[in-house]
């Protein structure tokens, strides 16, 4: 009898961490979509331009660079926030970490207006952490560390997708951005982990051009 409860007992467990595992995001939802991607030409935005592709779904792209988005060659109406600023601050990004937490508050407001409305619209966050993308390199070669920079865009891209098709409220990706948790309990231990991925000679121009 104990032998039996035991198998029972892994038997539910077993079903229950397959249940909690399972993806219920069906690619198919996709096809179809009308959908509209800013920022198409570079890095996470081509990468979902590719990504809606190929799911079947019409894709319209936008960009402030017209040549570099021809290169790219190619709805439900959702919202997304973006990054990894709009939870803490980031060090030597004063202007980049207001607009992500001016973001937070604005879409914030909206999501009440549109409840208010009546409007079956879904405002997805995604807080993400750091992507490896051109312009994040590029960034990095100044003040942050590269290794930092190990996420690929077309990852990044497909998990977006696959939350604000499934209208996850909030989608924090890869798993590690879930840190920005630890804001309220322990700002102080963040503030020093933040400021590990800034490179030294970031730190020593501070320093010496407090202003530049």
């Amino acid at each position: 009898m104990p032998s039996f409860k035991l198998v029972a007992v892994l038997a539910f467990g077993a079903a229950l961490l397959g249940y909690i595992l399972r993806d219920p995001f069906d690619e198919e939802t996709i096809r179809g979509k009308r959908v509209i991607v800013t920022g198409a030409s570079t890095g996470i935005g081509e990468q979902l331009a590719y990504w809606y592709s190929r799911l079947g779904a019409r894709v319209l792209i936008t960009a402030r660079r017209e040549t570099v988005l021809e290169q790219v060659g190619l709805c439900e109406l959702n919202i997304q926030g973006f990054m990894i600023g709009r939870h803490f601050p980031l060090p030597l990004m004063q202007p980049y970490s207001a607009s992500k937490f001016a973001l937070h508050g604005f879409f914030g407001a909206l999501r009440h207006d549109f409840a208010f409305h009546g409007y079956d619209i879904s405002i997805t966050d995604h807080i993400l952490g750091s992507i490896n993308t051109s312009n994040a390199l590029a960034f990095s070669k100044v003040a942050f560390n590269p290794e930092v920079f190990d996420t690929p865009a077309e990852d990044t891209a497909y998990r977006i997708m696959k939350g604000t098709a499934m209208r996850e409220r909030t989608v924090y990706f890869p798993y590690y951005v879930r840190i920005t948790m630890l804001r309220d309990l322990f700002p102080s231990l963040l503030d020093i982990m933040v400021r590990s991925w800034v490179r030294e000679g970031a730190i020593d121009k501070l320093k010496t051009s407090p202003n530049s």
